[in-house]
């Protein structure tokens, strides 16, 4: 949940996948029993939106070494991995 925001609106979901061709969701207490930290949040999203990516996923760990702090990037490469199985997961994913 975003800063400040308690909850989403009614129907949110509805309208954004009318939207939208294609969908990725999940709540962020999905990281707690995967022992990833929220912290890496946007790095989840990241693997979930790699799946749509015309590149192959072998190509973000050596971007993520100089991008994300010292001490940080197996919890990086972790929640990467994980934004990944999340997205494979979801109805109508296509893969690169």
């Amino acid at each position: 949940m975003p800063t400040g925001v308690d909850a989403y609106p009614d129907g949110i979901d509805s309208e954004v996948a009318a939207r939208f061709a294609r969908v990725v969701s999940f709540d962020s207490k999905t990281l707690r029993p995967a022992r990833v930290s929220p912290k890496v949040a946007g790095t989840v999203l990241l693997g979930a939106a790699s799946v749509f990516l015309p590149l192959p996923p072998d190509v973000f760990a050596p971007a993520m070494e100089g991008l994300v702090p010292d001490g940080t990037l197996e919890m990086n490469k972790a929640g990467f991995a994980l934004g990944r199985t999340l997205a494979e997961r979801m109805p109508e994913a296509s893969h690169a």
